[in-house]
């Protein structure tokens, strides 16, 4: 990987870390970081094949598929609170619906489900460089393994890695 790819890389990887978290008894919610993997995930299967990112049947399944094998009491599966508040990092962005602009930037919470998502988002899209970035087979496979070894316990993680096509032998090297 050349050295400009690299800064890159560590530059995403600083704001996926400095991700804004939310905490429930104590235990630090895993929300943002399966969103990011379910969409990690859907770019490597190209089930998402272009920088729009909808709130979608395929991302909400992914989501949930990855969210049953970390889901503890107290965890509520709401792929729409991710999709929303990943907002907060410097990677992740949404286009507003059309004549729905203001609303969008009034917007302030999820709350009320994925409809009022779906009201007024059309779709997240990351920046020209993270989307870049994940074009690349490595680059994701790389991503996957911080944000698992950085968000989640071993056991999370070892339910979370056979989900996750990235890992699987035929995906190891190479780009899209």
């Amino acid at each position: 990987m050349d050295s400009a790819l690299e800064e890159k890389v560590g530059r995403l990887r600083s704001e996926i870390l400095a991700m804004r978290r939310g905490v429930h008894k104590g235990r630090t919610k895993p929300h943002k970081p399966l969103m990011l993997l379910a969409v990690i995930d859907l770019l490597d299967t190209r089930d998402i094949s272009e920088y729009r990112i909808p709130l979608d049947e395929r991302l909400k399944d992914r989501f949930n598929g990855l969210f049953a094998g970390v889901q503890q009491e107290g965890d509520w599966c709401h792929p729409s609170e991710p999709f929303f508040h990943l907002r907060t990092s410097g990677f992740w962005f949404h286009k507003p619906r059309k004549g729905k602009e203001r609303a969008c930037s009034e917007l302030d919470t999820s709350g009320g489900g994925s409809g009022r998502i779906l009201d007024n988002i059309e779709y997240a899209f990351l920046d020209p460089d993270s989307y870049s970035l994940l074009m690349y087979s490595d680059v994701r496979r790389e991503l996957s393994e911080m944000i698992l070894s950085e968000f989640f316990e071993i056991c999370e993680r070892e339910s979370l890695t056979p989900k996750l096509s990235v890992f699987d032998a035929a995906n190891l090297g190479g780009h899209l």
